[in-house]
């Protein structure tokens, strides 16, 4: 039973209407949006999807832990990225047409909601706010990845450490 919104299944709602980038949509896409979502339950070690593979479905993480791993040739495997919290996993593979650049791996039980692909298009169509939502989404994504680019060219670790820290307090 979820607090905020009184029962299991509203939860997932009530995670994607506490998300930033749900902010600001107007009610009927929200609606149509949150009417087309399937709330499913993954448990810790479940893939959500492989590295190389066609998008088939935009995710939601409403509550739990997914960590994004890309592999080497040689078998090695490298977290990009652990998300935590109400955020959308794989709508950059989604919108450019692309397969996913790494796989996603539950870390511990999680509520994730998924949404197929073709009607995510619908959506994406017949709503030019949604469309605004996600290029913001996206241009917000992109900026952090310049930042921690620029961090890793011109900061020291002991630097790295620090702004590590700071964004843990």
């Amino acid at each position: 039973m979820d607090p905020c919104c009184g029962s299991h299944r509203a939860g997932y709602r009530c995670a994607f209407l506490k998300w930033a980038g749900a902010r600001g949509l107007p009610r009927p896409v929200c609606r149509r949006m949150l009417s087309l979502w399937r709330p499913n339950r993954y448990r810790r070690g479940d893939i959500l999807f492989y590295e190389g593979n066609e998008p088939l479905s935009l995710y939601f993480l409403c509550e739990g832990m997914v960590k994004l791993v890309r592999a080497e040739g040689t078998g090695r495997r490298h977290i990009l990225r652990v998300i935590a919290g109400a955020d959308l996993l794989g709508e950059r593979a989604l919108l450019a047409g692309q397969p996913y650049a790494a796989s996603a791996e539950v870390m511990e039980d999680s509520k994730i909601c998924t949404l197929e692909a073709a009607r995510f298009g619908e959506l994406w169509r017949a709503d030019p706010e949604l469309a605004r939502k996600f290029a913001r989404h996206l241009a917000l994504r992109l900026a952090e990845a310049d930042e921690a680019a620029c961090d890793l060219a011109l900061c020291t670790v002991r630097e790295l450490l620090s702004k590590v820290i700071a964004r843990r307090l």
